[in-house]
């Protein structure tokens, strides 16, 4: 029971102190899900490449239709590297430096398939565990260097985050290393020192109907033939997660392959699971994600939920005999207390002492005390002398 207790208070721990951008481990299928076939062809392109730089060019020879994504696996030279972000048909960013020695080489860009990201649900990332690192930046560039300070859990991964710049929002394309960062557009400031926050931009994140354009993220998944069948190449990739949202923490996310052209070619599925909850644990595997969505895992306390505290303070503890009341705009009752000459019995509250009640009139009478007591009896006014309109009794002429 002990180690079971520390087990669980770890495991709290960990979730606590984990940012709520996931960066999600890459992987390998050899038992690919789908017929790989109708999904384009490998492409060989020429480019320039520079030793030390996560950058390659060519004459306007990538395809247009993956500009802006990430995730494809090339080779250059013979060596695998996985692309982070095309930035145009001329320039794409790898996700760590090229390694060999720079000039003309010959690249290429195997076929592959769009995995997208659907929410199930709308919500809001967490913002809670925001941390900062010191950097350097240069105007009018998309690259900002540290001294090892960024988080190593988001390195190489692609699909882009949020990140503040002295206080200026902008998109990390790509972590090559905890020193050497890429935005999706260059710095607007100025050059120097900067201060640099992770988890630090409340993401509203919209949900999306599986097959429309509505998707929260998409990457690249390649299929490369090694000489032993097709593989599928999962890149590492970044989400928010769904447990610790402040406004729904029930959303979850369902992965989708798609051929380039977005027409559908199933599901990713943890066993006959789809909907998956992203915990913030990070790095992590899909794998672990798969393990944490097996039936009958633990389902985080939903955030829309009233807790017992919040339901006591609606609902004040009162004395037999009391009742509620709204003593002010809003949502919150308070007990209320029977005056002298009120009673309760059971369910029923009479008033003692004197009775009295009205006799029943018509339109347009008048009310009068016809003895002592509390009652009043109707009476009617004489139209010879009195005009009655409305609310409004007027003496005639």
């Amino acid at each position: 029971m002990k180690a079971f207790l520390l087990t669980l208070l770890l495991l709290v721990s960990s979730v606590v102190a984990n940012a709520t951008d996931v960066g999600v481990a890459g992987t390998t299928i050899s038992q690919i899900p789908f017929n790989p076939s109708n999904i384009g062809s490998d492409r060989t392109i020429t480019v320039t490449v520079v030793n030390g730089s996560p950058t390659v060019t060519s004459s306007a020879a990538f395809p247009s239709n993956i500009v802006g994504i990430g995730g494809f696996t090339v080779t250059i030279g013979g060596v695998q590297y996985t692309v982070a972000f095309v930035s145009s048909t001329s320039s794409l960013t790898l996700t760590s430096n090229y390694a060999a020695s720079g000039g003309s080489a010959s690249m290429i860009l195997y076929k592959y398939v769009l995995m997208r990201a659907y929410a199930t649900q709308a919500f809001q990332t967490n913002t809670s565990t925001t941390t900062t690192a010191t950097a350097t930046a240069t105007s009018a560039s998309t690259t900002v260097t540290s001294s090892a300070a960024f988080p190593s859990a988001l390195v190489g991964a692609v699909g882009g985050f949020s990140v503040l710049i002295n206080g200026v929002q902008y998109t990390s394309a790509i972590l090559t290393s905890t020193s050497s960062m890429t935005l999706a557009t260059p710095y607007a400031g100025s050059t120097g020192s900067v201060t640099v926050s992770f988890n630090a931009v409340a993401e509203n994140v919209q949900a999306g109907t599986p097959g429309s354009g509505f998707y929260f993220k998409q990457w690249a998944c390649s299929i490369r033939n090694p000489g032993f069948g097709n593989l599928l190449y999962v890149p590492s990739f970044i989400l928010p997660a769904t447990t610790d949202s402040p406004t729904n923490n029930q959303a979850q996310y369902v992965l989708g392959y798609y051929r380039p052209d977005g027409s559908s070619l199933g599901t990713y599925t943890c066993g006959q699971v789809s909907q998956l909850a992203i915990p913030t644990t990070t790095p992590t595997t899909l794998a672990a994600i798969c393990t944490y969505n097996a039936p009958g895992a633990i389902v985080p306390p939903n955030t829309e939920a009233y807790s017992k505290p919040q339901i006591d303070a609606r609902f004040p503890s009162c004395a037999s005999g009391q009742s509620y009341y709204f003593a002010s705009d809003g949502q919150q009752v308070a007990c209320l207390n029977f005056g002298s000459g009120l009673s309760l019995s059971g369910n029923t509250l009479t008033a003692a002492g004197g009775g009295g009640g009205v006799n029943p009139g018509t339109a347009g009478q008048g009310a009068y005390y016809a003895g002592t007591g509390s009652t009043v009896s109707p009476f009617t006014y004489n139209s010879s002398y009195f005009a009655f309109s409305g609310a409004n009794l007027s003496p005639k002429g």
